[in-house]
């Protein structure tokens, strides 16, 4: 038999690692040495899948990619009861040779939900007479599956805006899924405006990612008293 696990790689490094969860529902796909396909599986809620009854052959398993997710690093240690034996390009293992009476429960794979930057920008005051000041709140937060690093925040129309107010709660440099990190610029703006914010980075597989949002202000006249 042939057979293991299919799990979230939640740091993206090819390894599992303690505390990692399964990924019930993958569609694992088996092949014979003449590339034919000849017994599918779907993993169960431990991640687990098993292709059992096999006779002594080669045989090559293939890992479908579960909506959202991707592939993680392959074949990371020379251990491979715990990195990940799926071609990050395939989804497949290659030839694993079977033996009489083997039961091989070592070929495994490991996906990632990629990280997603989100921004919130707010300006306050939202109306204001020519030359006043504005001070412009971005909110990031991550929407995604990993850590984002090499946050970068700019402003279309506001500069400079502000090095890191508060947010990192570990202080690893890192945008965290339950992190809300806080930046700020000021400007004055002399007639109706609207700037758009963007808040950039990689996430900890190097997938680059983006999010912008927009604020408008608007400029009145001055109240005259008579």
């Amino acid at each position: 038999s042939l057979g293991d696990r299919v799990w979230q790689d939640l740091n993206a490094n090819g390894i599992q690692d303690s505390g990692e969860p399964n990924i019930s529902g993958v569609t694992v796909e088996l092949y014979n040495s003449a590339n034919v396909k000849i017994d599918t599986k779907i993993t169960n809620g431990s991640g687990i899948y098993s292709f059992t009854g096999l006779t002594p052959g080669q045989y090559d398993v293939k890992f479908v990619q579960p909506t959202g997710y991707r592939p993680t690093l392959q074949n990371q240690l020379s251990n491979d009861a715990v990195d990940s034996d799926a071609s990050t390009s395939t989804g497949r293992t290659g030839l694993i040779t079977l033996i009489s009476g083997q039961n091989d429960i070592t070929w495994d794979a490991g996906f990632y939900l990629p990280g997603a930057i989100n921004v919130v920008k707010t300006a306050n005051p939202t109306t204001i007479v020519s030359g006043q000041l504005v001070t412009y709140t971005y909110v990031i937060t991550n929407g995604g599956g990993l850590p984002v690093q090499n946050v970068t925040v700019t402003d279309d129309k506001c500069s400079p805006v502000s090095a890191r107010i508060s947010g990192d709660s570990n202080s690893d440099n890192r945008l965290d899924l339950s992190e809300s990190w806080l930046y700020r610029c000021s400007t004055t703006l002399t007639q109706t405006t609207t700037n758009t914010v963007t808040a950039a980075g990689t996430d900890l597989a190097a997938n680059p990612v983006s999010d912008t949002d927009k604020a408008v202000v608007t400029v009145v006249a001055p109240r005259i008293n008579v």
